[in-house]
């Protein structure tokens, strides 16, 4: 699966396959969406597959949390549940999110990104990053 940015909006499409996983979040409108498709198991083509949107202001809020020293994480619930924290650490920052709770039960992910948290400020938007061996790396 690949994802593809349609306006602003994450999205999947499928007759694209790529060996490799994405994680990506785009904003539109007052809202931010966040797309992944992420390996879980190369040998048996598992895969987790998660879509969320959250309202820009609560995620921008979370993002400012984070880059302060004080604190260091921040969280945004999603729309329609789920969620997205982001927690500063030396070498990047790790993301834990998680889609809407429908159907059946819900995935999350927790992925270690060697970039600035700042680099997922609202204004930076979009940003991806690009399954790799050991970690996550943004792709350009």
């Amino acid at each position: 699966m690949l994802f593809a940015r349609n306006h602003g909006r994450c999205e999947v499409s499928a007759n694209k396959y790529s060996p490799q996983g994405y994680f990506e979040l785009a904003a539109e409108g007052g809202i931010v969406a966040l797309c992944c498709s992420w390996p879980f198991d190369f040998n048996t083509d598992e895969w987790i597959y998660i879509k969320n949107r959250f309202y820009a202001v609560d995620y921008s809020k979370a993002i400012s949390d984070a880059a302060t020293r004080d604190k260091k994480t921040g969280q945004v619930y999603g729309i329609n549940g789920g969620s997205f924290e982001v927690t500063q650490i030396n070498s990047g920052f790790l993301v834990d999110f998680s889609r809407p709770q429908s159907g059946w039960c819900a995935s999350s992910l927790q992925l270690h990104v060697r970039r600035p948290v700042g680099e997922l400020s609202l204004q930076s938007l979009p940003f991806r990053v690009v399954c790799g061996r050991l970690f996550a790396q943004r792709s350009t």
